[in-house]
């Protein structure tokens, strides 16, 4: 069997293998290629639990627009293609929920915004957690974590996160209520909200006593009186987009949880000897990224 293993954003390596010793090969499941405009514009018009996005906007002093950055493979650029005539005139900044990692380059960039780069470059924020004079203290969560999180996200009036759901290995899911908490938090309470992954109960799939989970839905709590509006995108295997919520932030998570599962959750014949885990663009751009694929691929793996 030759198997053609993806490496960096466009190369593949052969791999060879005899057959016999091959018990399975898992990509994520094959699911109904969908009009990706389309279904954009539908989520964006039928929300969960939330008013419209044209009256969301319609009388806000400003907004803030809660982005990934390029470790996510999130379809920011295409969601704005939709919503570019709603939010065109308004009072509008940028963050980039970096959480603890870099910044952005100039390539990372393009992929996040595509052409409204240029248009909006003057208004993008990128968050850095180490900056301990943009963060304003939120309170202490159950687990005990010290809530700091960049005044850019207590300032604004509303608040539009864009996000993507999928399996997360200590979070449960990526997605939703992390754009907030790890995504524009300080540093201080990355770590200590990261320890928490430690626990047994912080695990891929899991969300009902999942600390990590539980602490990022602990920091929302403490702006529950603030608008947010939440576009939340699922891709398939290949990167396209399969589905899109939109909404109240912690329904339209739940709702796009239900289509990451038909994606990612895939049966495999038994567990093996040996797995062999690929973590594809742009999960290879370093060693933190790309323990997602050790974590992932474990639970194929046998007993010792």
């Amino acid at each position: 069997m030759e198997l053609q293993i993806p490496y960096g954003k466009e190369e593949k390596l052969s791999v060879i293998i005899p057959d016999k010793n091959v018990l399975a090969v898992v990509y994520p499941n094959e699911v109904k290629k969908q009009n990706e405009s389309e279904i954009l514009l539908r989520a964006i018009e039928n929300p969960i639990n939330s008013k419209s996005l044209k009256k969301f906007l319609s009388n806000a002093k400003d907004i803030l627009f809660i982005v990934n950055d390029g470790t996510r493979p999130t379809p920011t650029a295409r969601v704005l293609d939709i919503i570019y005539h709603h939010i065109m005139d308004k009072n509008i900044k940028f963050i980039i929920a970096t959480g603890a990692h870099r910044a952005p380059n100039q390539e990372e960039f393009d992929f996040i915004f595509g052409k409204y780069y240029d248009i909006f470059k003057e208004r993008i924020f990128v968050h850095d957690c180490s900056k301990n004079e943009d963060m304003v203290f939120i309170g202490t969560s159950k687990n005990g974590t010290e809530m700091f999180v960049n005044r850019l996200g207590i300032d604004a009036h509303k608040i539009v996160i864009i996000g993507s759901v999928e399996p997360h290995y200590f979070a449960g899911y990526t997605g939703g209520r992390k754009s907030f908490l790890p995504g524009i938090a300080s540093r201080k309470t990355i770590e200590q909200n990261h320890k928490l992954a430690l626990k047994l109960e912080a695990q891929a799939l899991v969300l009902d006593g999942n600390p990590v989970h539980e602490d990022m839905i602990d920091a929302l709590k403490t702006i529950a009186d603030k608008e947010i509006f939440s576009i939340q995108t699922v891709l398939d295997g290949e990167r396209n987009l399969y589905a899109v919520t939109s909404g109240h932030i912690h329904y339209s998570f739940y709702a796009a949880i239900d289509k990451a599962k038909e994606v990612f959750c895939v049966k495999i014949p038994k567990k093996a000897d040996i797995v062999v885990s690929i973590s594809p663009y742009p999960m290879d751009i370093d060693l933190y990224q790309s323990q997602k694929a050790l974590d992932n691929g474990k639970l194929a793996l046998k007993e010792n």
